[in-house]
């Protein structure tokens, strides 16, 4: 399993969403060559689980040691839809 932060994928581009401004990752976005350095160390020491990049280890540290936190503060200061009233 290899844990990625954001990519710049073009996802970002062809999804349909609510919004009033185009969506984008959170940044630091990783580029594809971080990506493909990342899966081919884990493909030649095949560890079972490997985290790329460094805002991928805060999120999934921080997410098992107060795993409601980021859900709670998002809903309450993220950024509304077009939609929200």
């Amino acid at each position: 399993m290899v844990q990625l932060p954001a990519m710049n994928t073009p996802q970002f581009s062809w999804v349909k969403s609510p919004a009033t401004t185009q969506p984008e990752p959170v940044p630091p976005i990783l580029s594809a060559g971080g990506r493909a350095e990342g899966s081919a160390i884990c493909c030649a020491q095949r560890p079972a689980e490997m985290y790329v990049g460094y805002p991928t280890v805060e999120a999934i540290v921080a997410d098992k040691i107060a795993p409601g936190f980021a859900d709670w503060y998002l809903a309450k200061n993220g950024y509304g839809c077009a939609t929200d009233g």
